[in-house]
């Protein structure tokens, strides 16, 4: 998986649950955006970047749910 879209993704997610602002779900691009240049750059494959979501949602799920 792209370390580099789950980064993105942990960023945004972050963002958007810390700010107030109406304008906190903009920051939603940025993992839009990192998934489509790693591919545009031929770093990785669209399906690199959602193993990197599905990881990256099964880590939160384990750290919230099993002690």
């Amino acid at each position: 998986p792209s370390v580099h879209v789950a980064w993105a993704l942990i960023v945004g997610l972050g963002a958007v649950m810390i700010s107030t602002s109406r304008w906190r779900w903009v920051v939603l691009a940025h993992p839009l955006l990192t998934c489509w240049a790693v591919v545009a750059t031929g770093n990785h494959f669209w399906l690199d970047g959602l193993a990197a979501a599905v990881v990256l949602a099964l880590a939160v799920w384990a750290q919230r749910w099993h002690p």
